[in-house]
C-alpha cells in the first residue's frame, strides 16, 4: 500500500498583487503538482496490477477500436503494459504543464472532466481502494495544474507575466 494520497493544495493566492506573491504561489502549486506526480508514479510502479492497467489503457485508446487479433498491444507482457502506461501519463502531465504554462484553464477543466468520469467510472465497478485513490490523485494533479492556468491567466491580465 502506498503512502497516503496527497491532495491539492487549497490555499493559494490565485490573484496575487505582487510578482514576489505571485512567485510564492507558483512555487507552492509547483511543489504540489510534483508531490502528487511522485505519488502516482509510485503507485503506479508498486500497487496497479495488471487488470486495472488494462482497463486504464482501453479508457485512454476509446478512439483507437480494434480487433484483439490485429492489435499487437494485445499479447504484450505485463511489464510492457505498465510502462506503455506510464509513458502516456508522462505524455499527459506534461500537456497538462503547457496548458497551465500558458493559462488554458478551459483545456484543463475538459481533461479533469474526463478523470472525475473514469473515477466514478472505477468507483461504481468496486474497483480497490488503491485503485480508486490512484484516479483521485490524477484529478487533484490536474486541480492542480488548473490552478497554476488561472494564476498565469490572473498574473497575464494584470500585466505581471507576459
Amino acid at each position: 500500500m502506498p503512502k497516503p494520497r496527497i491532495l491539492c493544495i487549497e490555499k493559494v493566492d490565485l490573484n496575487p498583487k505582487t510578482k514576489a506573491d505571485a512567485q510564492e504561489s507558483m512555487a507552492l502549486l509547483e511543489t504540489n503538482a510534483k508531490d502528487i506526480e511522485l505519488w502516482v508514479g509510485e503507485t503506479e510502479d508498486a500497487d496497479l496490477d495488471e487488470e486495472h492497467l488494462k482497463e486504464e489503457a482501453e479508457d485512454d485508446d476509446h478512439e483507437d477500436e480494434k480487433d484483439d487479433e490485429d492489435d499487437p498491444k494485445a499479447e504484450e507482457t505485463a511489464e510492457g503494459k505498465v510502462a506503455r502506461h506510464k509513458e502516456k501519463w508522462q505524455k499527459k502531465k506534461s500537456k497538462y504543464q503547457k496548458y497551465a504554462g500558458k493559462g488554458k484553464v478551459d483545456k484543463l477543466q475538459r481533461a479533469m472532466a474526463r478523470q472525475e468520469a473514469k473515477l466514478q467510472k472505477a468507483i461504481d465497478n468496486g474497483k480497490p481502494e488503491v485503485y480508486i485513490e490512484y484516479k483521485k490523485a490524477k484529478v487533484d494533479f490536474t486541480k492542480n495544474m488548473i490552478k497554476t492556468a488561472e494564476l498565469v491567466a490572473n498574473l497575464k491580465k494584470s500585466g505581471l507575466m507576459r
